[in-house]
């Protein structure tokens, strides 16, 4: 049991787990990472709960544990209600554990032992009345439990979905090997019964005593022996067992060497009551009459307490053959799954602080409980642009902390008791502390402790702790852009007052998205926060700062010298404390060393300390060896300790591989002349001990490939992705099935990777790492003497390595038809990766191997009737799917993705006139100015191509920079003569423009910028910026242009502040304009924001304007189902119940699904409902609710006829609407050459439906096919 980190409190947890039995109780204590031991520091109950808890860790997420004192509703209601008077923090209850599974055998939710079942409702289906024939179950709002919380509800939409289920079982599974893994010394507790104890009979045949007249066995139910008696001791009869498909798949795989994984994960209805259900029939009658998939006893009494997710895995099916068999694996996998939910559950910042920043010490806690800083506080809400903000500069920063291990006990204290130390964390001033210490000496490990035990403050009231832990070969986390980012958003998220995010208003204004890498505003915003009174104060950890980029480091360095040596200003006024570790690389002394003479810095040598050090990795010997060996004598472990500590270069990262050397093969080191060779033969380095590790590689050519695609990645790869890029090395292959039969079993590939190279790769959060920064020095430093393994390696020929994987990927012959864009990541994650970073790899190339690679990156620019290649639509995302990518050229799609030597082969060896018209930019300069391609367009000019031919999107190549905010590209072309017209402005102005784009040209270009009504609309239409901007152009332009007719109907058609817009414009200019049938028009067929919009005209102008038949028909097309509502509740009397009504929300395929019973519940049978709208709603609908209601209602009037099933075809959505077909009308559906002519031509999403079809109807695709 690990000790709780200090200064914990119950307003930190977010999490709670309950359990109603000791086997779910043991099973989701093994899944947790950490289970705190309170003796030291007890967190105590709220007055008046007598409920006993467990804390610790679990997915990186503090949670609480609870055993409930008994089974049933009761019991689970008594202890949420005293749950939530102790932890008010709680965002989200999970109830794990096992249940009993409702069979639903021949169905798409048919279950085995072992499944796992996930709540979208809960329903109490033993609450209700009984009657003299029947019993009733209450089911009115009243008596009903209510609606799932958004946040589970958004969590359980997820998982329905294939990316999210297929994700779930394969992460469930991950860490039941864990599980597994971790107790296969307890007796194998967790592990899979045999399949044949999964038996499933029919549901009228009951387990009793049929050779027996006299025990009180009967027709009705079964004695007291025979309840406690097996099937095989009662002898059931195995004749009377039901035949199940899925059962015989799973038997036939067991024959298999590497089985797969047979779990399946269902979310639906579970049936909650204080009965144990143990009726095959009663079991079947309830399930059928309320739509179950399962019963348990404990979600019912939490339900409406908590947002709350009952998470149970099954270990019967709730007849009277129940046993226990299956209990503790059922239990194990319930566990692990809701591990695998909560690593996806959004994390929502305490308002109070973040969890992992801690107190220092006992003292400072009860100042802190004395200034009662432990009552909860309201979490303070974010505007839209805040949000924004907050996204922008996210990372996972507690994650990639965490990756470290915990120091143990006894460690660090070369550090935390030095007097240097002691100094900084004293100093009420800024100031710097550098930590250096060779490779391996548990810096990381440190830094860590720091944070997490609380030693970086002495008050920890008023102090802010922000952290970044670098990493190299991880592009998020090389840059000094990275860490600021994730720095600021720590310090925005910790502050209550909500005032220090407002320091980033102005940078956030003018910068927008590209502020999150341009460090030096960054920088300055930190100050700002830094410097305000009431900021306290902010200490930031920057860990392994030699990880950083060269760039980033001179850059972090640059600042630093300025804040804390070159202007004592800004650090007089503010406490901007820092500790930074990194090796003592020489680049790195210098740096430091031109701030050696500031008071502020503080300069600690771990190698200075290094005796020290080894005393405290003495420690963890001993901690390690007794841990680890067990099984050892007494005596071989006092042999192995003393020999390790014999060692003059031991280091932490040493002494990791070299016990991780022996762990391997305990069994072979058992009598003492086997201990004497082991100890003979322990690695003298970090680097002796890689290639001792990697010299029992079980396939060196392989285990170099795979070197190679991680040395050049450009972010760890998934096991999935590295499996399927391994793949790829071996040779070319003609499609996506031959690389899918050619793969690693996914199951056992983890073990396969440590067959490979052993500890020298590791795996965390399912991706795949070096063990150390030192591992990839290793491969790459050259050395002078012979080895077979340090300094073979190339970082061009890594790049080489990855980009054959690539360019073999996305040379796939049936890439596209086969991998559905939608669900294309999840199926083949590898690609993806291909498609956006292989032109990374290719010009990371030496020359002479990029001329080798040339042709066939030319072939992956090649264009077909003005469709780009499957590999740049994914690449370029769904933003361009409908406009460039369906229409460019060769020459346009290298331009815009800014392929130089592409672009300049296409025009020197193929002819491509660089002025050559076609595509959506109309030219090669427009598409490389809108793609922000600095070197191409100068090139292109170099060629005198023309700005302002070819047509397309923009007028003008400045046009285009200017509307895609590259300002390097646009101020070149101005100074090559391009004209600052008309519409470059409303481009400025427009699309998600801030006002700096306007503002820069105004002060820059004064002369020639005339502000028009045009640029006026431009504005009109920005959807984030467009009410800043207008306001700006008002103040500083306001005398050169009227507010028309034309900027208002822009501004009601704004998808997001329209409103607001109209609501300026009205106070600033509203006696330049009328509210036309026009304007009131466009704001009833804006979807998202038109009831805003209406409402405002009617409030403000409402003697101007008349709602009409038609401006109804408009919402009921194109608006919102909020504006139908009022329409329907001011204005019923206008309602026409037509075939056009109906036809308008039919063809709504965004809201449609929630319009049309708002028109049901108000008119009923009078809804006229046509075959006409059963097509539109299957070619419109972004799901299939709105097909599914209109079926319904119409009854024998409609049906599935085939114009229905060609419009799914065509659907952008249309795999959702086919599933429901398929699902729901399987016997009216035909697959004919019509469907299939229809997905190919829907080129953006066909693929989805194809790979649908494919699965479902294999044979009538096979047969309706066409060439």
């Amino acid at each position: 049991m690990a000790s709780q980190p200090r200064g914990l409190r119950r307003e930190d947890f977010q999490i709670a787990i309950i359990c109603a039995v000791t086997c779910e109780y043991d099973a989701i204590a093994f899944a947790f990472d950490e289970i705190w031991d309170t003796a030291e520091v007890q967190l105590g109950n709220a007055p008046g709960d007598h409920n006993t808890y467990t804390i610790g860790r679990i997915a990186n997420r503090n949670a609480v544990l609870l055993l409930l004192m008994g089974m049933g509703k009761v019991n689970a209601a008594t202890a949420a209600f005293s749950l939530r008077s102790s932890y008010t923090g709680i965002k989200l209850v999970i109830v794990a554990g096992i249940c009993g599974g409702v069979p639903g055998v021949g169905t798409q939710r048919e279950l085995v032992l072992g499944d796992v079942v996930i709540s979208r409702s809960i329903v109490q289906y033993d609450l209700g009345r009984r009657y003299t024939d029947r019993f009733a179950t209450k089911d009115t709002i009243e008596d009903s439990l209510g609606r799932p919380h958004e946040s589970v509800r958004s969590l359980t939409a997820f998982f329905e979905t294939t990316l999210g289920r297929d994700s779930l079982q394969r992460r469930t599974n991950e860490i039941l090997e864990d599980i597994q893994e971790k107790t296969n010394q307890k007796g194998n507790t967790y592990q899979r019964p045999a399949r044949t104890e999964d038996r499933l009979f029919e549901p009228d045949y009951i387990h009793r005593h049929y050779d027996s007249w006299d025990c009180g066995c009967s027709e009705r139910g079964a004695c007291e022996v025979a309840l406690q008696a097996s099937c095989d001791e009662l002898q059931c009869d195995l004749s009377r067992l039901m035949s199940r498909d899925r059962m015989i798949e799973l038997y036939e795989n067991d024959w298999d060497e590497t089985p797969p994984h047979e779990l399946r994960v269902v979310v639906g209805r579970l049936g909650s009551g204080d009965t144990v259900m143990k009726s095959g029939l009663d079991r079947d009658r309830i399930a059928g009459e309320q739509d179950l998939i399962a019963f348990e006893m404990e979600g019912a009494g939490i339900w409406d307490r908590f947002p709350c997710i009952v998470v149970k895995a099954v270990c019967d099916y709730a007849d009277s053959h129940k046993n226990k068999k299956y209990q503790a694996f059922a239990a194990a996998r319930a566990a692990s799954a809701t591990k695998a939910i909560l690593e996806v559950f959004p994390y929502t910042d305490n308002p109070t602080r973040l969890v992992t920043e801690h107190i220092a010490n006992l003292d400072i806690a009860r100042q802190i409980e004395a200034a009662d800083l432990n009552s909860p506080k309201a979490p303070r809400g974010y505007d839209p642009n805040e949000r924004d903000l907050l996204e922008l500069l996210a990372a996972d920063h507690e994650l990639h902390k965490n990756f470290n291990p915990n120091r143990v006990p006894g460690t660090c204290e070369w550090f935390v008791g030095d007097e240097r130390y002691r100094k900084w964390l004293d100093s009420t001033t800024s100031s710097i502390l550098w930590v250096s210490a060779g490779p391996g000496c548990g810096k990381s490990v440190l830094a860590r402790a720091l944070i997490d035990d609380g030693l970086l403050s002495t008050d920890r009231a008023s102090t802010t702790i922000c952290y970044f832990f670098f990493k190299d070969g991880d592009e998020r986390r090389i840059n000094s852009y990275d860490a600021l980012s994730a720095i600021l958003h720590q310090v925005f998220t910790q502050d209550q007052t909500g005032r220090s995010i407002s320091h980033a208003d102005d940078s956030f204004q003018k910068y927008g998205q590209k502020l999150r890498k341009n460090f030096y505003q960054l920088w300055n915003i930190l100050v700002d926060c830094a410097s305000s009174p009431e900021a306290g104060e902010i200490v930031c950890v920057l860990d392994a700062l030699d990880e950083c980029s060269k760039h980033g480091c001179h850059e972090i360095f640059q600042k630093l010298e300025w804040f804390y040596f070159g202007d004592q200003t800004h650090a007089s006024k503010s406490r901007l404390k820092f500790i930074i570790t990194s090796r003592p690389y020489d680049d790195l002394e210098t740096s430091f060393g031109r701030m050696a003479t500031a008071e502020s810095y503080i300069r600690l040598d771990g190698d200075e300390k290094s005796e020290e050090i080894r005393q405290e990795i003495d420690l963890v010997i001993d901690h390690k060896v007794n841990e680890f060996g067990k099984d050892f004598r007494k005596d071989h472990r006092q042999k192995i300790s003393e020999r390790l500590k014999t060692m003059d270069n031991r280091t932490y990262l040493w002494l990791h591989l070299t016990l991780s050397i022996i762990d391997e093969r305990q069994s072979a080191y058992r009598k003492p002349s086997s201990i004497q060779a082991l100890l003979s033969r322990l690695p003298n380095s970090v680097f002796d001990a890689y290639e001792k590790i990697l010299s029992r590689s079980q396939d060196e050519e392989q285990a170099r490939h795979l070197f190679n695609i991680i040395l050049a990645a450009s972010k760890p790869l998934t096991l999935e992705e590295i499996n399927q890029a391994l793949t790829l090395q071996a040779r070319e292959f003609e499609n996506c099935d031959e690389v899918e039969d050619d793969m690693w079993p996914r199951d056992s590939f983890k073990k396969t990777i440590k067959n490979l190279c052993g500890l020298f790769i590791s795996v965390f959060d399912g991706k795949v790492f070096f063990i150390h920064q030192t591992a990839r020095d290793f491969l790459t430093t050259k050395s002078v003497l012979s080895t077979s393994w340090k300094g073979t390696f190339d970082i061009h020929q890594a790049h080489g390595t990855i980009l054959t994987s690539c360019f073999r990927a996305l040379s796939l012959s049936d890439i596209e038809k086969t991998i559905g864009s939608i669900f294309y990541s999840e199926n083949h994650p590898f690609m993806r990766y291909a498609s956006i970073n292989w032109m990374q790899h290719y010009n990371s190339l030496d020359d002479i191997t990029r001329d080798e690679y040339s042709d066939t990156a030319r072939e992956l620019c090649r264009t077909t009737r003005g469709l780009a290649p499957f590999w740049a639509r994914e690449r370029l995302g769904t933003r361009m799917h409908t406009e460039f990518v369906s229409d460019c050229t060769d020459l346009t799609l290298a331009s815009y993705l800014g392929l130089l030597e592409i672009v300049e082969l296409l025009i020197q060896r193929e002819d491509f006139g660089v002025n050559s018209e076609g595509g959506h930019f109309g030219s090669a300069i427009k598409a490389a100015a809108a793609g922000g391609c600095l070197e191409v367009v100068q090139r292109l000019l170099e060629h005198d191509a023309d700005c302002t031919t070819g047509g397309g999107e923009f007028q003008t190549a400045l046009e285009a920079a200017v509307a895609g905010r590259h300002s390097e590209v646009a101020n070149l072309l101005i100074s090559r003569g391009c004209q600052i017209t008309e519409e470059v402005l409303a481009a400025a102005v427009g699309n998600h423009n801030r006002r700096n784009q306007i503002a820069q040209l105004l002060e820059d270009y004064e002369d020639s910028v005339k502000i028009t009504e045009a640029v006026i609309e431009g504005a009109a239409g920005n959807i984030f910026h467009g009410t800043g901007i207008i306001q700006f152009l008002l103040q500083r332009r306001g005398n050169e242009f009227r507010i028309t007719q034309g900027v208002i109907q822009r501004a009601a058609a704004n998808t997001r502040i329209g409103a607001s817009i109209i609501s300026l414009l009205l106070e600033e200019r509203g006696d330049e304009f009328f509210i036309t049938d026009d304007i009131l028009w466009t704001a009833a067929c804006n979807c998202a924001h038109g009831h805003d919009v209406v409402a405002l005209l009617l409030s403000k102008r409402g003697y101007e304007v008349e709602i009409t038949w038609d401006i109804i028909l408009a919402a009921a097309e194109h608006g919102s189902e909020e504006l139908m509502e009022f329409f329907l509740d001011e204005y019923e009397e206008l309602f026409e119940l037509t075939e056009d009504l109906t036809m308008a929300v039919a063809n709504n395929g965004l809201v449609g699904g929630y319009m049309m019973p708002l028109l049901l519940d108000r008119f009923g049978d009078a809804v006229v409902i046509t075959q006409e709208a059963i097509t539109a709603a299957a070619r419109a609908g972004f799901d299939s609710d709105l097909l599914a209601i209109l079926l319904e209602e119409g009854g024998a009037n409609v049906q599935v006829i085939q114009e229905v099933v060609v419009a799914a075809a065509m659907n952008m959505y249309g795999r959702y609407v086919m599933e429901y077909l398929l699902e729901e009308h399987g016997g009216e559906v035909e697959v004919t050459q019509e469907v299939i002519l229809a997905c190919r031509r829907n080129t953006m999403y066909g693929g989805d439906v194809m790979m649908l079809l494919r699965d479902k109807r294999e044979d009538e695709v096979a047969l309706s096919n066409v060439t």
